[in-house]
């Protein structure tokens, strides 16, 4: 789960003007492969780095807010 969620920290600080509209997968600090198809992206990187911990990620068109919540529901 480390390498995950250190993809989704780098992911964080990468500028990703350039990939708007399209998929791109993450493997460590770096975007390894994009296109507007994400099963054919998603392809390509795992044949590329087939052990790696991979992410695959939506860039969108335009600035999207993005809202985390982290709930905790107490069922009785």
């Amino acid at each position: 789960m480390k390498n995950i969620t250190d993809n989704y920290l780098n992911f964080l600080k990468i500028n990703t003007r350039r990939f708007r509209g399209e998929w791109v997968v993450l493997a460590g600090k770096k975007i390894v492969a994009h296109g507007k198809k994400a099963d054919a992206v998603y392809k390509k990187a795992l044949k590329s780095y087939p052990k790696e911990k991979i992410s695959l990620a939506k860039i969108p068109q335009e600035a999207t807010l993005v809202l985390c919540l982290n709930l905790v529901i107490k069922r009785s």
